[in-house]
């Protein structure tokens, strides 16, 4: 332990640039003090146990439910459909389907795909189906995307 300390020592830079030159308070000649070892070796444990308890507690964590919704906000056309209905409120089908070139079709599977996960919601109004986002998750990834959209960080 001794020679491992006078080495740690040894390669230590200091403000001073030479190697070996101890900081104050760190060593007592050339020595680590007990009591600085021991509060090292304590927090160091204390560190094991806090991880100990986050590890379990994320193994517990299932995360099933998010990440339906981000398979289903997966792909683009859906991401288009989600950021289209929260920018117009709500919207059927056939809008849907002009606005994004698509075949009704198309639009109408994604919209089941969406649908089928809790995030989007429909409402007979007359004789269209007007559908709306209702799931607060997807409304949050959509505002971060747009929000951080020209950000070169954000990648």
């Amino acid at each position: 332990m001794e020679l491992l300390l006078k080495k740690s020592s040894e390669n230590r830079d200091n403000k001073n640039g030479i190697p070996g030159s101890q900081e104050a308070g760190s060593f007592v000649d050339g020595h680590e003090s007990e009591a600085l070892a021991s509060a090292k070796f304590d927090n160091e444990f204390e560190d094991l146990e806090d991880k100990d308890q986050m590890f379990l507690e994320i193994k517990k964590k299932e995360f099933s439910r998010e990440a339906e919704i981000f398979k289903a906000l997966g792909h683009p056309i859906r991401l288009k459909i989600v950021y289209g209905l929260l920018k117009v409120g709500g919207c059927n089908v056939k809008n849907m389907q002009e606005c994004l070139g698509l075949h009704q079709a198309t639009v109408s599977q994604h919209l089941i795909h969406l649908k089928s996960r809790g995030i989007i919601t429909s409402e007979r109004q007359g004789l269209e189906m007007v559908y709306t986002v209702n799931n607060r998750w997807a409304k949050c990834i959509i505002d971060n995307i747009e929000k951080n959209q020209n950000d070169p960080n954000f990648a």
